[in-house]
């Protein structure tokens, strides 16, 4: 349980040890906690509040952590702060510490009256955390042992004018917090707890006078406040502070400042519990699709259905979801701006991307891979010609030529798509993997499409930019033969003599042998090392040329082709999007099907730059 009140300081009568300082590293050992049994005024009157000092009771990380060593519990700034609290631990009964003063100008001065035995006082800034209740004999106050609480901060204090003087640390925060008063370590072995200073009594015009100064702090705080435009939970804050009217008006200024944009180059990542309950849950979900392996957030959601799935992403909203349907809870999962929504849409997009990376493309090796920045002509200039150096005599001039010829291709891109429902059934079925095939051939459907049009190159007669056709006896890159060294040969040497634009030959080499799926076995054969025993019994193709398999092809069988690679010659260009290779998703909440619609879409375009990297044989020997 957490309790949050400000309760009358403890001060203990012991003295310093000057054996504990150290001048040179500007340390000090303090005590700033016994745990005694102390008597405090809160606001429903008198009661006692005890600290337990077992260590199992104390959380010491913050103070073992660099807390601050502050100057009265002063917050505001960065000057109210002496030092540092290097080390904390827990001796016996008592709560001690190793504090460092800053080596600052401004704190010198107390750092001194510390070395001489004049500042004394310690208090400690801590947050409760759990306590237990006991009510007093009669007439006694009730007692609340402290049985969970962590110290945040130390203050060096002056010893308070006014018994009943509230210590409150670090007020800005929110979190249940007292304070205590110690002192600094005792002189000699003496009682570790002295009685507790004794409560001044007052006349009851005093107590009046004091009432009535207190309202008038407290108004005109509230006042400075709202002139601010500032929440009243900060003039609560000040009020319950003590703070004079000065520091009010500082305070709101400070969060007048402070609520302006502030450039900073410093980077907090913060988590709340909902994204560990949506990360939890895809990882959950995608492990049921197999796109990953189930990790400790996911495990907490194994076995759960989608609308047990949908239940705790509303309960995590706050939503109450008792007395809802499995149709009403359905329904609310597939709006596009549910959580629900947002994990089915990265799963798909997830899947997708894996349909449509492991559908097999045999068009990469010879195809160079680009993008571009909108739907615009793209215009493809090839030079061709060949530089011929003339000898430059002494003393003379070199001779100016222009030896290239240029070529013009031209293509765009263009854009392909389909929309697909992903109905209310899919939840209340519990079909996530249904769903997950359907995404997953999708993908591939996308990189199938993307071979057809590859394909279409090598079987739809394209026009090149000179007004011929790709393949062209006027183009030197077709010609007759079967699957044989005859056959081969006739393509090999076609591909050596191509002619550029200036007519000179550029000795291409074939890199690979693209054949109908009718013509693999025939293929394998012709490209299958041989252990010959004669010369002539060797396969001079065995390790010159790489076999492509491509059904596609089976239409115009027993064509084949073979090919130059892209390192030598520019050939085919497959172009997408800028920023989008491959398959993009988008979804909304679904109107003509009851669900939610996801719009697949492709940017792409394709084009053969060179006619002079191809050659297509008949595949079938010539007529003798």
């Amino acid at each position: 349980m957490e309790q949050k009140r400000f309760a009358t300081p403890l001060t203990l009568r012991a003295s310093f040890v000057p054996a504990t300082l150290n001048e040179e590293q500007r340390t000090v050992e303090l005590t700033w906690s016994t745990g005694a049994k102390v008597l405090r005024n809160g606001w429903d009157g008198r009661y006692y509040e005890e600290l337990s000092m077992a260590p199992e009771s104390v959380r010491l990380d913050r103070l073992n952590s660099g807390a601050p060593l502050l100057n009265s519990h002063s917050a505001y700034d960065l000057s109210s702060v002496l030092g540092v609290v290097e080390r904390a631990w827990i001796d016996g009964n008592e709560g001690r510490a190793l504090v460092r003063f800053s080596s600052r100008a401004e704190v010198e001065p107390i750092f001194r009256d510390v070395r001489d035995g004049i500042v004394r006082n310690v208090s400690v800034g801590y947050m409760i955390h759990r306590y237990e209740k006991t009510e007093g004999e009669t007439g006694e106050p009730m007692t609340y042992r402290i049985t969970d609480w962590e110290p945040h901060e130390l203050s060096l204090v002056a010893i308070p004018a006014d018994a009943a003087a509230s210590v409150r640390a670090n007020p800005q925060q929110e979190s249940p917090m007292d304070g205590e008063e110690n002192t600094l370590a005792p002189e000699q072995a003496t009682p570790s707890v002295a009685d507790p200073a004794p409560i001044e009594e007052r006349s009851a015009g005093d107590t009046a006078a004091a009432i009535a100064a207190e309202r008038k702090r407290a108004a005109s705080i509230v006042e400075i406040v709202a002139r601010g435009k500032q929440p009243q939970t900060l003039a609560d804050q000040l009020i319950q502070s003590g703070a004079t009217l000065d520091q009010a008006r500082e305070a709101v200024i400070d969060a007048i400042a402070n609520a302006a944009p502030i450039i900073d180059n410093t980077i907090t990542v913060t988590r709340d519990r909902g994204d560990t309950i949506r990360e939890g849950i895809a990882n959950a979900l995608e492990a049921r699709t197999g796109i990953s392996d189930l990790n400790e957030k996911g495990r907490r959601y194994q076995g759960m259905s989608l609308i047990e799935v949908v239940r705790v992403l509303h309960e995590m909203r706050g939503i109450d979801t008792q007395g809802m349907t499995r149709i009403e809870l359905a329904g609310r999962a597939l709006h596009t701006t549910s959580d629900f929504a947002y994990i089915l849409l990265d799963i798909t997009n997830k899947t997708l991307a894996r349909g449509y990376e492991q559908a097999p493309q045999t068009w990469a090796p010879f195809t160079r891979i680009t993008s571009l920045p909108d739907f615009r002509d793209k215009n493809v200039i090839t030079f061709d010609g060949r530089l011929q150096l003339d000898r430059v005599n002494e003393a003379g001039e070199f001779t100016r030529d222009s030896p290239f010829a240029e070529g013009l291709e031209k293509y765009r891109l263009a854009t392909y798509g389909k929309v697909v429902p992903i109905g209310r059934q899919v939840v209340i079925n519990d079909d996530l993997d249904a769903l997950s095939r359907m995404v997953q051939l999708i993908g591939r459907a996308v990189a199938d499409f993307e071979s057809e049009k590859i394909y279409d190159n090598f079987l739809s007669k394209p026009v090149m930019g000179d007004g011929i056709a790709l393949f062209h006896a006027s183009h030197l890159n077709v010609g007759v033969g079967g699957i044989n060294e005859a056959g081969i040969s006739a393509a090999r040497q076609a591909l050596r003599t191509q002619q550029d634009l200036k007519g000179n030959r550029i000795n291409l080499t074939a890199g690979y042998l693209l054949v109908p799926s009718t013509l693999e076995t025939a293929a394998e054969k012709l490209l299958a090392p041989i252990n010959a025993n004669e010369t002539a019994n060797v396969n001079v193709f065995s390790r010159s040329m790489k076999m492509i398999v491509e059904p596609r092809l089976d239409t115009a069988s027993p064509q084949f082709y073979v090919l130059a690679t892209p390192s030598q010659i520019d050939m085919l260009e497959a172009a997408y999007l800028e920023g989008q290779r491959g398959p993009t998703i988008e979804t909304r909440e679904g109107f003509d099907v009851d669900g939610m619609e996801v719009k697949v879409r492709l940017d792409f375009a394709c084009k053969v730059i060179n006619h002079r990297g191809f050659y297509r044989s008949s595949g079938v020997d010539p007529t003798p």
